[in-house]
């Protein structure tokens, strides 16, 4: 059989020759050995190191040494202008929140500390000079795309729940089969979920919902998504001509709630205001009954982005009138048609120029945006501030010269 061969770069390099010619035990390890094996591009390169803490400040005593979290034997070198992260072998103490041990307690072996990782495709360690060591057949199961746990299902997911969702995250990435015994397991202690932070069920959320087999996976295991996110249709999970956007996807699954339950949605996963924010509009986007009339698409560009506008055309396309809608759209694109206030050849300053009331400017670019839309005035500096000015006289006569000011 081939050897493996992974290719570490100066920084790892560097890092692995010291501790090695210092006597010590040096791996590479978990997702960085599983990405590599699948031709993956591999990122984030994890060592791991029979060298306590301590051992590790003596051998990059003139190296620039970041204690990461000495306390769990996790130091940070800096080599060639990038971070390298190494951790001692260790064991986990006893979990009590089902999500954090209690404590570490480091080991010389490396096999015990394998045996603590969550499934046996993470389990792997790679050393240039020996190749890979799999001491729990995660090759094998890579090669035969099967998700399995370390060592006994139930008690690693007792342990840690959040190893349930990663699980998924990793079937919805890599289109895995879950071998039996560790779906049972996920199935049975599903009800842990509930002891996670908001924010780390959503960190797994958008890696299930982005991934390439993510709604076969959202439809597979509905009922285990169903504790963090009872909304939405997982059940019917499509997520056909939807964009690698794990908002967007949420979006889907959520559109036939309401706008108030996608919001509170929002909220319980404490998604920033940036992430909720484009998860409403391409929401509303969803159920915008204009959006099949080709002669609405140049006002609902006004009110959202350009790519929400695209992407939900593109998840719309096989409903009635919406292949007419996208052709528009295309065209009010490819031809530059304005879509935004900024973009009128005037602005308030001009019509103050023209003898507007300052009260009076924001209205009134409003309206001549409507019109420019309309196609009823062209989008010129001296037609708009004309429009303006003979928009405000008629406003003057019909109110029999009477209109706000600021100063009465």
């Amino acid at each position: 059989m081939k050897k493996t061969v992974i290719r570490f770069p100066a920084s790892v390099q560097y890092v692995y020759g010291k501790l090695k010619d210092a006597g010590y035990e040096v791996y590479l390890v978990g997702g960085s050995v599983r990405d590599a094996l699948l031709g993956i591009p591999v990122h984030d390169y994890d060592l791991t190191t029979n060298a306590l803490p301590e051992e590790m400040r003596a051998v990059f005593a003139s190296d620039h040494l970041i204690p990461t979290g000495e306390k769990h034997g996790t130091m940070t070198v800096r080599a060639a202008g990038e971070n390298v992260e190494v951790t001692t072998y260790r064991t986990d103490g006893q979990y009590n929140d089902h999500r954090h041990p209690s404590g570490v307690h480091f080991t010389a072996s490396l096999r015990e500390d394998l045996s603590r990782r969550d499934f046996t495709i993470n389990a792997l360690a790679y050393d240039p000079k020996t190749g890979i060591l799999d001491l729990f057949g995660g090759e094998e199961d890579l090669r035969k795309g099967i998700l399995r746990a370390v060592g006994n299902a139930e008690t690693r997911f007792e342990e840690d729940a959040l190893r349930i969702l990663r699980g998924l995250r990793f079937i919805a990435r890599f289109g895995l089969e879950c071998e039996p015994e560790t779906a049972g397991a996920m199935r049975k202690k599903k009800e842990l979920l509930s002891y996670l932070s908001a924010e780390r069920v959503w960190n797994e959320l958008q890696g299930i919902f982005k991934g390439v087999y993510g709604d076969k996976t959202v439809r597979e295991y509905a009922d285990i998504l169903q504790v963090v996110l009872p909304e939405g249709e997982l059940l019917n999970a499509d997520f056909k001509n939807c964009p690698e956007d794990a908002e967007v996807r949420t979006a889907k699954i959520l559109r036939k709630e309401t706008e108030e339950t996608v919001a509170a949605v929002c909220r319980r996963l404490k998604m920033s205001g940036k992430s909720s924010a484009h998860i409403r509009r391409v929401h509303a986007l969803l159920n915008e009954k204009e959006l099949s009339d080709p002669a609405k698409i140049r006002f609902l560009r006004v009110r959202y982005p350009e790519e929400d506008m695209k992407d939900v055309l593109d998840m719309r396309i096989n409903e009635p009138g919406i292949t007419e809608a996208r052709y528009e759209w295309e065209s009010l694109v490819k031809n530059g048609v304005i879509r935004s206030l900024k973009e009128l050849d005037a602005d308030g300053n001009d019509l103050k120029d023209a003898g507007i009331p300052a009260e009076k400017i924001g209205k009134t670019l409003e309206k001549l945006l409507e019109l420019v839309l309309e196609e009823k005035i062209e989008n010129k500096k001296s037609v708009l501030t004309d429009t303006a000015l003979r928009l405000y006289q008629t406003e003057t006569e019909v109110t029999g010269g009477h209109h706000d000011d600021a100063g009465q």
